[in-house]
C-alpha cells in the first residue's frame, strides 16, 4: 500500500533543458523532451521506483447539424518512461536493480525521454485545446533502521510522491531556417488586373505570430481616369476542422468558421493616408496591422493532424470610386449629361492568401534563430587590412572543389 502525495511536492522539482519544445513542420520528426528530476530529502530513504508520465489531452467543442454544442475529448499522447530502475532494451524497468539509497540533500536523475512523432502542437482556442504535462511519480520507503515501534502505522508504510507540470509545444513556422535560409518567406501577389486598376499587395511575412505585427504594401495604377481610393481593410478569417467518429465507427469533419478584422496599432506611426484626389500614376501606402493574441477571439494555425486542423486566411479588400458610366451599343463611356457629371459609382475588389500564425510563445525564440543580415559590414578598417594582409579577404569568389583538390 502507498501513501499518495499531493501534486505540489516539495520533495519533488523538475527542471526542463527547454522551455519550449519545438515541433519541426515535418510530421515525421520526433521531438525530444529533455530535463532533470531534482529530490530533495531531509533524510536518508530507500528509492524503489522513478518514473515519468507524459500525456496529450485534446478538448474539442463542436456543433452537430440539429444545432447543439457537443464536448469532444481525446489522448493524444501517452508515455511512460522509467529512470530507476532504469529501463532495459524493450523499454520495461529492470527487476534486478538493488534499491538505490537517497541521502540527504538534493539527488538529480536526468532524462531524455522521446515524444511520439505527430504529436500535436500545444492549443488554447476556445473552441480546440490541446494541453500536455509531464508527472514525475515516485515510490520510496524508510530504512527499517529509522522504522520505530512509536511511529503511526501510515509512516510505517511504503510512500509515493509526484509533481506534474504543464509541457508546451510549439510549432516552427515552415521555412528552410534551419537549412540555411536566412530569407524567411513572404506574400506577394504579383500583379492583378480588375476593371479599374492594376494592383499589387506585398507583405514581408507569410508566417506571423500572434500579438505581433503584420507590414503590409499596397500598391495601385488606375487604368480609368478620376480614380478615388476610399478605402482598405483587412480580415482574417479562421478555419476550424474536427474529426470525429459517427456511431458507425466512420470519420467525420465538424467545420466552424470566424471572421476577425485586424487594425493598425494605436500607437503606431505607418498609417496609410487615402488621398482625397484622383490617383495619378502608381500610388503605394505602407502600413502594419496588429495580429490579436486572445485566446478567446481566435488561435494560431495547425498543422494538419489526424484530429483536427486550423488554417488561417488573410484578405486583403479595397473600395475605390469612379466616374459613373452608361452603356450604349456595347460601347462604355462616360455620360455628358451635366446632372451625372458628379455620380460616381463604388467597385471592390480583393485578394485573398493563405497565412501561417505561430504560436506568440515562439516569436522571440524565433526571432533569435534568424541569422543576421550581411548587408553591414561590423568589421573595422584595421581589422579588414590585417585580414587582406593574410590572404584571408579577397573579392575574389573562393575557388571550386575541384580546384582545391588539384591546385591544393
Amino acid at each position: 500500500m502507498l501513501k499518495k502525495g499531493s501534486s505540489g511536492s516539495k520533495m519533488l522539482s523538475i527542471s526542463l533543458l527547454e522551455p519550449i519544445v519545438f515541433v519541426g513542420s515535418s510530421l515525421e520528426a520526433s521531438p525530444v523532451l529533455r530535463g532533470i528530476v531534482n529530490i530533495h530529502t531531509t533524510q536518508s530513504y530507500t528509492l524503489t521506483r522513478l518514473y515519468l508520465k507524459f500525456n496529450g489531452v485534446m478538448k474539442a467543442t463542436y456543433r452537430e447539424v440539429e444545432l447543439k454544442h457537443k464536448d469532444h475529448h481525446k489522448l493524444v499522447a501517452s508515455e511512460r518512461q522509467f529512470l530507476y530502475p532504469a529501463a532495459n532494451t524493450n523499454g520495461e524497468r529492470s527487476r534486478t536493480t538493488k534499491p538505490l539509497i537517497l541521502e540527504a540533500g538534493i539527488t538529480r536523475f536526468a532524462f531524455e525521454m522521446p515524444l511520439p512523432a505527430g504529436i500535436p502542437e500545444t492549443m488554447n482556442g476556445s473552441q480546440i485545446g490541446v494541453h500536455h504535462n509531464l508527472t514525475v511519480c515516485l515510490d520510496y520507503r524508510r530504512p527499517i533502521t529509522t522504522i520505530s515501534q512509536y511511529m503511526l502505522p501510515d509512516q510505517r508504510l511504503d510512500l509515493h510522491d509526484e509533481v506534474k507540470r504543464e509541457i508546451i509545444l510549439a510549432r516552427m513556422p515552415d521555412s528552410g531556417m534551419l537549412s540555411g535560409e536566412n530569407q524567411m518567406p513572404n506574400i506577394d501577389s504579383n500583379k492583378h488586373f480588375s476593371n479599374w486598376c492594376q494592383y499589387r499587395i506585398t507583405m514581408e511575412k507569410k508566417a506571423v505570430a500572434t500579438g505581433s505585427q503584420l507590414p503590409i504594401k499596397i500598391e495601385i495604377a488606375p487604368t480609368v481616369e478620376h480614380l478615388t481610393l476610399k478605402h482598405f481593410f483587412l480580415q482574417l478569417i479562421e478555419r476550424r476542422t474536427i474529426t470525429v467518429i459517427d456511431a458507425l465507427g466512420r470519420p467525420q469533419e465538424r467545420t466552424s468558421h470566424s471572421v476577425i478584422f485586424l487594425h493598425p496599432p494605436k500607437d503606431t506611426t505607418q498609417q496609410i493616408i487615402v488621398p482625397n484626389t484622383p490617383i495619378k500614376g502608381v500610388w503605394e501606402g505602407n502600413c502594419v496591422y496588429q495580429i490579436p493574441n486572445n485566446d478567446k477571439v481566435m488561435t494560431h494555425s495547425s498543422q494538419a493532424y489526424a484530429d483536427f486542423k486550423v488554417t488561417h486566411m488573410l484578405l486583403v479588400t479595397i473600395v475605390v470610386s469612379v466616374p459613373h458610366f452608361k452603356r450604349r451599343n456595347m460601347l462604355q463611356y462616360f455620360s455628358s449629361n451635366s446632372n451625372n457629371n458628379n455620380s460616381r459609382d463604388s467597385k471592390t475588389f480583393s485578394y485573398q492568401t493563405p497565412i501561417d500564425l505561430v504560436n506568440g510563445d515562439v516569436f522571440q525564440t524565433w526571432e533569435m534563430a534568424k541569422l543576421p543580415s550581411y548587408d553591414n559590414n561590423p568589421m573595422t578598417s584595421e581589422e579588414i587590412e590585417k585580414l587582406t594582409a593574410h590572404g584571408l579577404l579577397s573579392d575574389s569568389p573562393p575557388p571550386t572543389y575541384e580546384e582545391a583538390i588539384l591546385y591544393h
